[in-house]
């Protein structure tokens, strides 16, 4: 997917026109004065006389229930991505929304996602082996930094996600075991 230039921008609006391909694009308009507007007339959200914004969302109390709403979230964010109805619900193999959900989900397991993406590409310059390193050292982190440990809805996800990571990436493994994986290079380097 390609992103086109910017279409209309100003203080209260964001606009971009996303293309797939070359035949189609869709407009996406955003006023986010006008959704934070209506927030408040329909009573999800709270503005103080300072201009603070609060939410009056029930499950801003149950820790439970946000856990499971970002989860919820991010399953959708990733599946979106991965099976995208634009393209004929084909897609990429997931792993930048994958880290975009495994940085809200835990910043310190996603830290030792990232270290462990970066020796292992280092070590190896092959991405695929360090996306899938360091979605299972994701899980790993995930399972010792959750204070609710594998009964956590995080947890779950984070085992789906690298799941999936290790699912979408075979064609990669199989190219490895013969040794015609691509490994990754700077700018003007020589891949072998």
């Amino acid at each position: 997917m390609q992103r086109a230039p910017e279409v209309a921008t100003s203080q209260r609006r964001i606009g971009r026109l996303r293309t797939l391909q070359r035949t189609f694009g869709v407009s996406v308009d955003f006023d986010l004065e006008d959704a934070l507007d209506r927030l408040v007339r329909d009573g999800l959200v709270k503005e103080d006389a300072d201009g603070t914004l609060h939410t009056l969302l029930p499950a801003a109390a149950d820790p439970f229930a946000l856990e499971i709403g970002r989860v919820v979230a991010g399953i959708a964010a990733v599946a979106g991505h991965v099976w995208t109805f634009l393209a004929g619900f084909k897609g990429g193999k997931g792993v930048a929304t994958t880290v975009g959900v495994l940085l809200a989900l835990s910043p310190a397991a996603f830290g030792i996602f990232v270290a462990v993406f970066v020796l292992t590409l280092a070590l190896t310059r092959y991405v695929s082996l360090g996306s899938t390193l360091g979605a299972i050292a994701f899980v790993v982190a995930l399972w010792r930094l959750q204070p609710a440990g594998v009964k956590s809805p995080a947890f779950a996800l984070g085992v789906a996600l690298a799941l999936l990571i290790v699912w979408r990436h075979r064609d990669n493994y199989a190219r490895l075991a013969r040794g015609e994986e691509r490994r990754f290079a700077l700018r003007g380097g020589k891949t072998s």
